[in-house]
């Protein structure tokens, strides 16, 4: 069992957590024009802070993480509000391929952080897009360690955003913005956490 699957019944009790979900929703669409002939992939959708944010706003949405416990949490709250237009499924991008061609929309968020290989996820990410689509990636600006209070499964303290656009670049993948949008301030340690956007276009 993951340590995420351990915390997936009290993921959504940390409002720090859902506010930050949030904003980072109203960051998506004011960036990407939502429509209802949209395919969209929320990869690491976790409890589907993301996912229900967007969910009324496209046509279909699929949610993938490698945390089963994460997942069955979403599945409660997608069968109690009979939401139709959400498929759920555990993947490991390290592991599995992406469907190809498929998505018009891959959102990915703050969840970059736990995964080994930023270029192959990259690699994948592009196939898996439609021609004209886009990817949105919102994470942690590069920070100290400190940010997570249990680093098990933390494979980047951050990153460069610019570093990061850079990879994303190299797979063909055009930048459209990136930029710092919110913070996250963890009094209990005294330090302010920068959060970014980075979305790009096939």
């Amino acid at each position: 069992m993951s340590n995420f699957d351990t915390l997936a019944n009290e993921w959504d009790n940390n409002p720090r957590r859902t506010k930050l979900a949030k904003k980072a929703v109203v960051e998506i669409k004011k960036n990407i024009k939502l429509n209802k002939n949209m395919n969209v992939l929320d990869y690491g959708t976790g409890t589907g802070l993301i996912l229900l944010g967007l969910q009324l706003d496209v046509k279909f949405i699929t949610g993938m993480d490698n945390s089963q416990g994460m997942l069955n949490v979403l599945q409660q709250k997608l069968d109690n509000a009979k939401i139709t237009n959400v498929k759920l499924k555990n993947h490991d991008i390290d592991k599995e391929q992406l469907p190809e061609n498929k998505y018009d929309l891959i959102t990915i968020n703050m969840a970059l952080h736990h995964i080994e290989d930023i270029n192959n996820f990259t690699k994948k990410a592009y196939k898996s897009l439609k021609k004209g689509g886009y990817i949105s990636i919102t994470d942690l600006v590069t920070e100290d360690g400190t940010f997570h209070s249990n680093n098990d499964g933390v494979k980047y303290f951050g990153f460069n955003i610019k570093k990061l656009a850079t990879i994303l670049e190299k797979n063909k993948l055009n930048i459209k913005y990136h930029y710092i949008y919110n913070e996250i301030e963890k009094l209990e340690i005294n330090k302010k956490f920068p959060i970014f956007i980075l979305i790009a276009k096939k």
